[in-house]
């Protein structure tokens, strides 16, 4: 039973294989219209989508820039990339949703304290799946922007409630938390 099994995921492999290698022929003959459609249509193990998500947006590039008539500069990248999001098979199940809410977090949580303490901003790490230095940088960037020009928070109070239910949870169970 092992072997047939084994034998199940040998296939599986060499079909995601071969579909790899025929994405690489698709890349370099410029047919990225048939390459899209396959990327987003097979899935694909996880291994592999670093790669992919790069061939995705190579892809795109190469594109907008036959499009243009010109290379492509940093903000022409970043409209793309937003344009162009990864399809859900070659990203993580809550690489969207993750980020996402972890946004949503921190924007809920700089209205209730905009000076977080380096032990505030670990517990933030945490919860968020974020490094420490991405979550301080949020709050700096954020300050920041403020500064120049202050944003209106249109969150709602459901939305303030639900953080302020989770933000308690968390400092039940880390006692050196403080808001």
């Amino acid at each position: 039973q092992n072997k047939i099994m084994r034998r199940k995921g040998s296939a599986r492999a060499d079909k995601e294989k071969s579909t790899i290698n025929y994405l690489k022929t698709l890349a370099r003959e410029e047919q990225y219209e048939e390459m899209f459609v396959i990327i987003s249509n097979f899935s694909f193990s996880p291994r592999n989508h670093s790669w992919l998500q790069t061939l995705w947006l190579r892809g795109h590039y190469a594109r907008e820039t036959q499009r243009l008539g010109q290379t492509l500069t940093p903000t022409d990248r970043t409209r793309v990339r937003r344009q162009q999001p990864y399809p859900q098979s070659i990203c993580q199940e809550d690489d969207y949703g993750s980020k996402k809410y972890a946004k949503e977090f921190l924007k809920v949580y700089y209205v209730i304290n905009e000076y977080p303490t380096q032990k505030q901003k670990e517990m933030l790490s945490r919860h968020c799946k974020m490094t420490y230095h991405q979550v301080n940088s949020w709050f700096k960037n954020r300050r920041a922007r403020d500064r120049e020009a202050p944003e209106v928070v249109h969150e709602s109070p459901e939305q303030l409630n639900e953080t302020l239910d989770i933000l308690m949870g968390i400092i039940a169970k880390d006692r050196d938390v403080v808001v």
